[in-house]
């Protein structure tokens, strides 16, 4: 959850690199909760909550 929040903009990043080289590495999910626009954008599959139901986010953000 929020896993850069409370980081300045150049850990975050560093954070989110770490995250992502280990999904590539170890073949596993990452499941990130994230207000982040930045974020998000590092993810190949984006889920919303829409009152209260998971929808999936098709095309580019709409932010």
């Amino acid at each position: 959850d929020e896993p850069t929040g409370n980081l300045d903009a150049q850990i975050g990043r560093d954070v989110m690199a770490l995250l992502n080289r280990l999904v590539a590495q170890e073949g596993v999910t990452l499941i990130l909760v994230t207000h982040s626009q930045a974020v998000a954008q590092s993810a190949n599959r984006i889920l919303t909550l829409e009152q209260g139901q998971l929808a999936e986010r098709a095309g580019d953000f709409a932010w």
